[in-house]
């Protein structure tokens, strides 16, 4: 599925993958060129995580990124981060699909 969200000045489109241990991977694109701009998530297989659940990475160039994903009704933040080597990982839930901005 791809919906169109606002990141900072750019347009992008989300779409949803997943990571080869089956966990949700969050990636935006460039609306007008397609072309990859950043991932959104974060894989972190030793920290147990439920199926509804998702690991944000917004620090450096993705700072941001989770505010536009709570504001295009994506993500639910938690307020828990989890240690991802020298940064924190944004614990999230991921909403329903049918509850995401189009």
């Amino acid at each position: 599925m791809k919906i169109k969200l606002s990141f900072g000045e750019y347009d992008c489109t989300l779409t949803k993958h997943q990571y080869e241990n089956g966990r949700v991977a969050l990636c935006l694109n460039e609306t007008d060129t397609g072309e990859p701009f950043c991932v959104a998530s974060v894989n972190i297989p030793e920290f147990n995580l439920r199926s509804n659940q998702v690991l944000i990475k917004n620090w450096s160039e993705n700072e941001g990124v989770l505010e536009s994903l709570v504001e295009a009704r994506v993500i639910e933040d938690t307020g828990e981060q989890v240690n991802a080597g020298f940064v924190y990982a944004n614990l999230c839930y991921l909403l329903p699909e049918e509850w995401w901005a189009r």
